[in-house]
């Protein structure tokens, strides 16, 4: 066996010693070359692993259900809005499924006529939401503690941030005491956001920052979510490669277009504070501090100024847009079975064009756009696996995705 061993290599090599993992290397890690062993199921890896005892024969499973794991994941980023694409965190995901599938191996017995994809599908779920929870900025002692916490969180929202419904649909769906539901739903809020952007805005309301905040919040009216946001906010622009590149670009902006970012994101990019959605100002009052203005032409000036902020992160480097717009469509049984839209790279340029077959799950790029063709066409097939990896009720008509190199 170590013979065979040595036949195989990666197909794709890593250049990371040269630049930064791509997209293509993280999605095609586990392939191999040449092909493996041909059998005529799949789950036949999974069985000789077992019986010899030889990994390799998992190296043979994955580099088959590399895609369909590749899927699984993207289904999962786009279900927490994480749609700025990272290849490491990507292949980071993938071998925590891989430990899960070895893991998984030895109890599977093929005689029962379950897939082997079917029998480990739990334990792969599990293994991407724990990756999820170490990026969590809350701690969690397991992973059943954060699943239940996201449980709750999920009331929590369709409750429309009813506090008191919350813990009554928790209580009726867990059998757990009040103060046990409670105490699982402050750890969902303060997995939002992190506790000095608590105290920043407590303190400029001349209150202190206490365990029994909640206590003080007004049920019926709802509370404010930007409040609990504002941690990750904060972090995300000012802790991160991001904050250099957005406090360049708005720089950059004229003297409105700074201001009305500002004010309708609640941000400062002076002090770097961040305040509640629930505190900024109405297009109205912005349309007031410039002269000759109205509340419409306030919107639309912001649109241009956060349009014209894009596209300064976009010539720095930082990411890619790709704006989307559905031509037509054709609906089978109130579903979507198939469409065409139209794509622009980086909002500049010609329009591309891709025919979509949701019911077969194809696409095919009829024209490319007019960046895409000098760049071994990213932008589309990005569109396409974003479209791909849409739930069919979802599809959008038009929207602007962005993603990384």
């Amino acid at each position: 066996m170590p013979k065979l061993a040595e036949r195989y290599t990666i197909r794709y090599g890593f250049q990371c010693l040269e630049k930064s993992m791509t997209r293509f290397e993280a999605e095609h890690a586990f392939q191999l070359s040449p092909e493996p062993l041909v059998v005529e199921d799949i789950n036949q890896y999974i069985v000789m692993a077992n019986r010899e005892h030889n990994l390799l024969y998992v190296c043979f499973y994955l580099h088959h259900i590399e895609k369909i794991l590749n899927g699984r994941i993207y289904r999962f980023f786009h279900r927490e809005g994480l749609y700025a694409y990272d290849p490491v965190r990507l292949l980071d995901y993938k071998l925590n499924c891989v430990s899960a599938i070895v893991d998984c191996c030895p109890g599977y017995d093929s005689d029962k006529g379950a897939d082997f994809l079917t029998y480990a599908y739990y334990d792969i779920g599990n293994a991407i939401l724990n990756c999820r929870r170490y990026e969590e900025s809350g701690s969690f002692k397991n992973l059943d503690e954060y699943k239940t916490v996201r449980g709750i969180a999920w009331l929590y929202n369709k409750a429309r941030d009813s506090r008191r419904k919350t813990i009554a649909a928790f209580m009726q769906k867990t059998g757990c005491t009040k103060e046990t539901a409670e105490n699982y739903l402050k750890a969902a809020r303060k997995n939002r956001g992190n506790v000095s952007i608590y105290d920043t805005v407590l303190r400029e309301s001349g209150k202190e920052f206490s365990e029994d905040f909640d206590a003080d919040i007004n049920e019926d009216a709802g509370e404010d979510l930007s409040r609990d946001a504002g941690g990750v906010y904060s972090a995300m622009l000012w802790d991160s490669s991001w904050g250099g590149a957005v406090q360049r670009a708005h720089g950059k902006l004229d003297y409105r277009s700074q201001i009305l970012i500002e004010r309708h994101m609640a941000v400062c990019m002076g002090c770097h504070c961040v305040l509640p959605l629930g505190h900024r100002p109405t297009w109205e009052d912005l349309a007031a501090m410039f002269e000759g203005s109205t509340a419409s032409g306030a919107e639309r000036a912001y649109k241009k100024a956060v349009q014209k902020l894009a596209q300064l992160l976009i010539e720095d480097g930082l990411f890619h847009t790709i704006v989307l717009k559905r031509k037509r469509q054709k609906k089978q049984k109130e579903k979507i079975a198939a469409a065409t839209y139209l794509y622009q790279a980086d909002s500049d340029g010609e329009w591309g064009e891709i025919q979509f077959d949701f019911e077969n799950k194809t696409a095919q790029i009829i024209q490319l756009a007019d960046w895409d063709k000098m760049i071994s066409q990213p932008f589309a097939k990005y569109a396409i696996s974003y479209l791909l990896n849409c739930q069919n009720e979802k599809l959008p008509k038009e929207t602007v995705i962005s993603f990384e190199e």
